[in-house]
């Protein structure tokens, strides 16, 4: 007898039919380009006038104890909206952002022991020169929250997170030179700290810097393509030199990934581990953290321009992975960063199909909202619908049918729905079925209807089900 099918993977797959089937010297030449490129970008940031610009250059960090508090992940978990909904003026771009980032401070209480403990840990690690420690304590600074409101202060300690390819803090960068919060208006440094988060595939960003064109001359762009080039060629030689000095920095990173070790992850990328680095498999830390279901760990990486579209040998995604997982916090972080909602891996399955056969209802709202298409199949013709069907999840199943997924979709083998359902012996998933009209005389390739599969599988209430529905009986 064919074997059934409940979850759409390679592995652990019960399909039915045929399966889918001279160290001195080198670190001497890294201190010397790392040396340049601070020089230029000290040269590059400092703006004219009588008001200081936050500094360039990086601090000279120390270690920190990996059992240290950790400070929670610098990532914002807001969309930036569709297009109806995009900010039309520098203003609501900062207003959105502002938003955006409430929920680091939103819980904090000034009449807590404890918030204010918390506050003095970040205040302390930022000056020590911990980089989301930095970011963090900049939007204390800039709402006011629990010290004295300093928008200069604030823009410093931003400037020093952005440099270090913090995108949150490149997004709010880009934000305060716009509008001359706590720096000069400065519209060429606006549009290169939004270029550059843009680049790390942050939405809000990308349409921010869009705004900028009309106000922006010809030297505005040629400063912010020069003023972004020279930073990545600092990031370029931070990282070389990094590596110089710890060349197990990377593999470090990835280990981190592996266990979840939000803390250690941060220490090591502000170290100067590239976020981006692949395991001999093509995974690369965000993929990994996804995976083993790490979403601070993963948050973490993403915050520091990880790539969002990362995928394993497969062609999975980390939206699929953090859809699969239910973790509808990365699904939200991950949309902002620009992945494709209907990206396929090399079976055809979605981050919706992979929502779905796990039962995972509010992810596979969120991605509809986002334009995920609702019946859009797998290589065998299975869709989301069809795949919450197998797996007996009636409330994701509701969620698509109201969503008007094709209730009466035939895949490959000329299965529908409920005729995969019937003969899974998911009897709930039947009823909903049958009461939101799904037709049950519909017959696959080998001339079955649902009642026939529940019979030949022994699911006799299943089976009395169907027949009082074939008559009209309800």
């Amino acid at each position: 007898m064919i074997q059934k099918s409940f979850k759409p993977q390679t592995l652990a797959r019960r399909r039915r039919g045929p399966a889918r089937g001279g160290i001195y010297s080198a670190l001497l030449k890294g201190g010397i380009v790392l040396a340049i490129a601070v020089a230029i970008l000290y040269l590059l940031i400092m703006p004219s006038g009588q008001q200081t610009a936050p500094p360039g250059g990086p601090a000279k960090q120390t270690a920190k104890p990996e059992n240290a508090p950790a400070a929670p992940a610098a990532t914002a978990t807001s969309v930036a909206g569709t297009a109806d909904e995009a900010p039309e003026s520098l203003q609501e771009v900062s207003d959105r952002i502002d938003i955006l980032f409430a929920e680091i401070i939103g819980s904090f209480d000034p009449n807590d022991p404890e918030s204010k403990e918390y506050l003095q840990r970040l205040i302390t690690d930022a000056t020590a020169g911990y980089v989301d420690e930095q970011f963090l304590v900049g939007e204390f600074y800039l709402a006011g929250t629990g010290v004295a409101k300093n928008e200069e202060l604030a823009a410093e300690l931003e400037f020093k997170s952005a440099e270090k390819k913090l995108v949150d803090a490149q997004l709010r960068l880009g934000s305060l030179y716009a509008l001359g919060r706590g720096v000069p208006v400065d519209t060429a440094r606006a549009h290169m700290w939004w270029t550059l988060a843009a680049e790390a595939g942050d939405a809000l960003a990308e349409h921010s810097a869009r705004l900028l064109h009309p106000m922006m001359t010809h030297t505005d762009f040629s400063e912010s393509a020069r003023g972004a080039l020279e930073l990545k060629q600092y990031w370029d030689s931070w990282q070389r030199f990094a590596i110089i000095n710890n060349p197990q920095l990377n593999a470090q990173l990835l280990a981190a990934a592996r266990a979840g070790n939000a803390v250690r992850i941060r220490r090591l990328l502000d170290q100067g581990a590239d976020p981006n680095f692949e395991d001999r498999k093509g995974r690369a830390a965000l993929l990994l953290s996804a995976k083993g279901g790490h979403g601070e760990s993963a948050q973490a990486l993403l915050a520091r321009g990880a790539d969002a579209n990362a995928t394993d040998e497969n062609g999975k995604s980390v939206l699929m992975y953090a859809a699969e997982n239910g973790d509808g916090k990365l699904v939200k972080a991950l949309l902002q960063r620009k992945v494709d909602v209907n990206a396929a891996n090399k079976f055809g399955e979605t981050a919706l199909i992979n929502a779905a056969w796990r039962g995972r209802k509010s992810v596979a709202n969120t991605l509809l909202d986002r334009g995920a298409e609702i019946d859009l199949p797998d290589l065998e013709g299975g869709t989301a619908l069809i795949w919450a069907a197998i797996n007996g999840h009636t409330e994701v199943l509701d969620l698509l049918v109201e969503r008007h997924a094709d209730i009466n979709w035939v895949d490959n083998s000329g299965l529908t729905a409920l005729s995969r359902a019937a003969w899974n012996g998911e009897k709930e998933a039947v009823e909903s079925l049958l009461e939101h009209g799904a037709d049950s005389l519909v017959r696959d390739k080998e001339g079955m209807t649902a009642a026939i599969r529940a019979e030949s599988e022994g699911y006799s209430d299943i089976v009395s089900l169907l027949s009082r529905s074939a008559r009209g009986d309800g």
